[in-house]
């Protein structure tokens, strides 16, 4: 084998060896030898450097997560000065009884927000036209369902499922 194989040929590539193997009752001749070894030897690097990538991968996920979450810091540090700031300017504003003041790029100005609603008391004092009932949100507990179905209870619609992945050390 002068190129290289991909995990996919590779895994062919042996099948195919075995298949052909079983044919001749599992004699192996010195070319079957061979191969087998050659197989072997890709194979180890073809777990070598999938293993590399895919720790690349981690890693790169990693960083990029962690960015994220300084980034999120950051956009939040930001969005809090950028409020401090016009609270700040609305109190000038207020103080110096002006409600506008304007700039060669920029206007700042203080506006009434629309009216909203301020509660003072317990909403068991409200009329109950003006109470909405929201009702619980329902969701399986999954932890208490494995643990009971690995008690041995029997609960229709749930089963315990073992699948599989690929553990790259």
């Amino acid at each position: 084998m002068t190129t290289t194989l991909t995990l996919y040929e590779l895994a062919e590539e042996t099948l195919a060896l075995d298949a052909l193997l079983g044919l001749d009752e599992g004699e192996c001749t010195p070319e079957s030898d061979a191969l087998a070894e050659e197989l072997s030897a890709a194979l180890v690097l073809k777990a070598d450097a999938f293993g590399a990538y895919v720790a690349s991968l981690t890693a790169t996920e990693a960083a990029i997560a962690e960015e994220v979450t300084r980034l999120a810091a950051r956009r939040r540090a930001v969005a809090a000065k950028a409020e401090r700031l016009k609270r700040y300017a609305l109190f000038a504003l207020q103080r110096m009884d002006r409600t506008k003041v304007e700039g060669a790029l920029f206007t700042l100005g203080v506006q009434n927000n629309p009216a909203s609603v301020e509660i003072d008391c317990a909403t068991e004092a409200l009329p109950a036209d003006y109470v909405r009932v929201v009702p619980a949100s329902m969701a399986p507990d999954k932890t208490a369902l494995a643990k009971a179905l690995k008690a041995g209870t029997v609960i229709d619609g749930v089963r315990l499922v073992v699948t599989q992945s690929l553990r790259v050390r």
